[in-house]
């Protein structure tokens, strides 16, 4: 079994991950979906919030590996799950994400299917305290179809930040689930 592993297997999956993507290699693109938070502060839960988000990113992809930068801005609510204890009222959140993926994947001649990992800098703009940066790692995994120099792509990612304004830490968990349009340059 071994030996069939090594002989077989091993050099078609070199050759599905190392042969270029049928020509297409650099891309620009353009992204939209929706962005769950769920903030959390010491004790205090806040409810999870849904809200549009959009984007850009861009990157170049040879065979089955690829990097992308990646930007995207959502503007979410804060809401206190116990309104009692807590004097916060509605307050707006700009939360935006600017950074970079590694992607790893199968190229097969129409489909593109990838997992992905990366790391990038959340900027949290809480209406009337702060704004804060902080670098985070996020998570993916998501699958892209060509169609000559179109591609359309779905993924959802992970993301996991923890925030300070005015030294009390927020730990942000954030989905994202975009779909978007690459155009590919070259």
């Amino acid at each position: 079994m071994r030996k069939f592993f090594l002989i077989i297997v091993f050099p078609i999956f070199v050759f599905l991950i190392s042969t270029p993507a049928w020509s297409n290699i650099i891309y620009l693109g353009v992204q939209s979906g929706i962005s769950l938070q769920k903030p959390s502060f010491s004790d205090i839960e806040f409810n999870t919030d849904t809200t549009f988000l959009m984007g850009l990113n861009g990157g170049f992809r040879l065979g089955g590996f690829g990097f992308e930068l990646n930007y995207f801005q959502a503007a979410h609510n804060l809401e206190p799950v116990d309104i009692l204890t807590f004097d916060w009222g509605k307050r707006e959140l700009d939360f935006s994400y600017l950074g970079g993926y590694f992607k790893i994947g199968i190229p097969f001649p129409l489909i593109f299917p990838y997992a992905t990992i990366g790391y990038g800098y959340y900027t949290a703009n809480l209406e009337g305290i702060d704004k804060e940066k902080k670098g985070g790692l996020s998570i993916g995994a998501g699958v892209e179809i060509s169609f000559g120099k179109l591609g359309i792509k779905g993924e959802g990612k992970y993301h996991k930040v923890g925030i300070n304004f005015e030294e009390r830490k927020f730990d942000f968990k954030n989905f994202t689930f975009i779909v978007g349009l690459n155009f590919y340059i070259f």
